[in-house]
């Protein structure tokens, strides 16, 4: 029998926080604080890729990495509204961040938090984006029927994540969303189109990637449940292109998620290995 992975030596999305605080009840509310705000912007329909949070003489530093969803783009679009100041627009519309504010603001007893937002919509490469939607286009009316803004989301996110921008938790998320309300005689169809989704973006040429650094060179992606409405739970086990055993000395990016359907919960695993490149 061949080696299993060690999943205890993966690399792991890890979580950006510097405290500078002799308070110990800070760190619990830091990971409250971050926690809520992405629940809430995925509300608002803008999904949180990487959270940073500093505090450092009694002032609160947040840095956002988001991505604005096709519905959130259209929405500002008929408003004119520049989506760089969304913090305040709801910060002056929303009760439920006004809260947040004021409990922040009441615990470190601070006046001040700074937030940099990042958007990471300017950063999709257009050439990318017409590359991929020709390779998975086959599918837009069988997988994504009735939900042609999750399709463009996709590919967006789909973009990101080959370009290095956005980690593998966030586009396995998007993979959860698109899986979940599938009937059950898309599933076979669902492992299909993820087949040729991943033998295209490992045969991309690199000149697409904007950080030049890594390239993707295999993935592995493995499905539990009951797949097809079956009575009894199995598991499906995709491996496209190099995926090393051990990550001691290779850039291996692994997640984990559930995703709950009509037909019962269905474990998703995904692991990416991208080669540095000097």
């Amino acid at each position: 029998m061949g080696q299993k992975s060690n999943i205890q030596s993966l690399r792991k999305s890890n979580k950006n926080f510097n405290f500078l605080t002799q308070n110990v009840n800070h760190i619990n509310f830091f990971l409250t604080f971050s926690n809520l705000f992405k629940r809430l912007f995925l509300l608002k329909g803008v999904l949180v890729s990487d959270l940073t949070l500093n505090f450092l003489n009694n002032q609160l530093f947040c840095n956002f990495f988001v991505y604005y969803t096709y519905s959130k783009v259209k929405f500002y679009k008929k408003r004119n509204f520049s989506i760089n100041n969304f913090v305040s627009f709801y910060k002056s519309k929303n009760t439920k961040v006004k809260n947040i504010f004021s409990s922040v603001l009441s615990l470190l007893k601070t006046n001040l938090i700074v937030f940099k937002v990042t958007n990471l919509n300017i950063n999709i490469d257009k050439k990318l984006l017409n590359t991929l939607y020709w390779k998975v286009r086959f599918v837009k009316n069988l997988l994504f029927a009735r939900r042609h803004t999750l399709f463009v989301d996709f590919l967006g996110v789909t973009c990101l994540f080959f370009q290095g921008f956005i980690k593998a938790e966030l586009f396995l998320k998007m993979l959860g969303e698109v899986f979940k309300i599938l009937p059950k005689r898309r599933h076979n169809m669902f492992l299909s189109f993820l087949k040729r989704l991943f033998t295209a973006i490992i045969e991309l040429d690199n000149s697409f990637s904007v950080l030049n650094s890594t390239k993707i060179k295999g993935f592995k992606f493995t499905l539990a449940g009951k797949i097809q409405g079956k009575l009894r739970g199995s598991t499906t086990t995709l491996q496209l292109g190099q995926v090393p055993v051990q990550s001691i000395d290779k850039n291996i990016e692994f997640c984990r998620l559930h995703v709950y359907t009509v037909y019962g919960a269905f474990g998703m695993k995904l692991w990416v290995y991208r080669n540095h490149q000097n």
